[in-house]
């Protein structure tokens, strides 16, 4: 930039010498406007320099090497953040508010049931234990040929659970619901 500078003024200033020996008044306007514009455009340039946003930590900002370097980071900072037992108890919730007990167990959420209902035994708190007492009851419920425990997420995993087809099953899983919504 100084040396771009430099040179310009150095060139600019020979220019300056040779017309003024002309000494038109044409060239005085001439000048004005030059140096004005030269002084503007300077000026502009430096101004640009100096508000220039610092460079990003991920490299240069837009570029899909930084993307993906930002992305890593997330996913490596999510990680550390995730608490498993959360989500499980969280997809129970979801699924009994959407479609109940029988949703839950139809859709791949059941297969989590025993890791969820040791997560909510782990808590202390009178929501999760009522929680807790409920899904126990729900997996008895659909547990009507007394598996074992990997057995039973075996056949809910693959949607052979027989036992969600039959009507009694169903009307004692909707009860669980009504008494989880506190009907």
């Amino acid at each position: 930039m100084e040396m771009k500078n430099e040179l310009l003024s150095n060139s600019f200033i020979t220019w300056i010498c040779f017309k003024k020996s002309q000494g038109t008044l044409k060239f005085k306007k001439r000048m004005k406007n030059i140096i004005t514009i030269i002084l503007a455009s300077i000026f502009i340039f430096s101004c640009k320099q100096k508000t220039r946003e610092p460079e990003s930590p991920y490299g240069k900002i837009g570029t899909a090497k930084a993307l993906q370097k930002a992305i890593k980071e997330s996913e490596i900072s999510d990680q550390q953040d995730f608490d498993p037992i959360r989500p499980n108890i969280s997809e129970l919730e979801a699924e009994i508010n959407n479609g109940g007990f029988h949703q839950y167990f139809f859709n791949s959420s059941g297969q989590n049931c025993f890791e969820t209902l040791r997560a909510l035994e782990e808590k202390n708190d009178e929501y999760s234990k009522q929680l807790a007492d409920l899904l126990r009851k729900a997996i008895d419920v659909v547990n009507v040929d007394k598996l074992p425990n990997d057995i039973l997420i075996d056949k809910i995993r693959k949607r052979e659970l027989e036992s969600l087809e039959n009507d009694s099953i169903i009307d004692a899983l909707y009860s669980l619901d009504r008494t989880y919504y506190g009907n």
